[in-house]
């Protein structure tokens, strides 16, 4: 398991909106999957489905869309959980159990500032070598730290 968490200046129901319905306004282009395949021109959106259930994926601009994994929970504006149903290469995994999970949780620690914690876990789904290669690159500036501090200038406009 690692855990990362950032502290953005909204309150939380905006911390929320912001990760959640606008994860394709922050998500880094070359952490996709039109990046993986050297088409990064081709990516439309990255979305997360409102609804436990649903997907986190990316749609390109010929109609196809490219799952990352299920929503498990959706909980406005608290908690929201996530497969990472990506194989070590980059590339879709479709079987959801070599999948991890990722619990991204939003607390208020008063009325304007949000902290936001992102604990990515059940890396031993991915398999032996994956599992490693997970941890080690979530964990990496080029995970989950880089991903959050893209969210953040995103939620306050300007550079971290």
């Amino acid at each position: 398991m690692i855990q990362h968490e950032i502290d953005v200046p909204v309150e939380r129901d905006a911390a929320f909106d912001a990760f959640a319905d606008n994860i394709g306004d922050w998500w880094p282009i070359e952490n996709t999957f039109a990046r993986v395949e050297g088409a990064p021109e081709r990516l439309v959106e990255v979305t997360i489905d409102n609804t436990a259930g649903g997907q986190w994926f990316e749609r390109w601009s010929d109609g196809r869309a490219f799952s990352w994994g299920r929503v498990l929970r959706y909980e406005r504006p608290t908690a929201l959980t996530l497969t990472w149903q990506i194989r070590a290469d980059g590339r879709p995994e479709p079987d959801p159990d070599k999948a991890s999970t990722v619990e991204i949780r939003f607390a208020s620690s008063d009325q304007d500032i949000s902290t936001v914690t992102i604990v990515h876990r059940d890396f031993e789904h991915h398999g032996d070598e994956a599992s490693a290669i997970w941890r080690e690159a979530m964990d990496s500036d080029e995970g989950w730290p880089k991903f959050l501090r893209c969210y953040r200038e995103f939620v306050t406009g300007k550079p971290s």
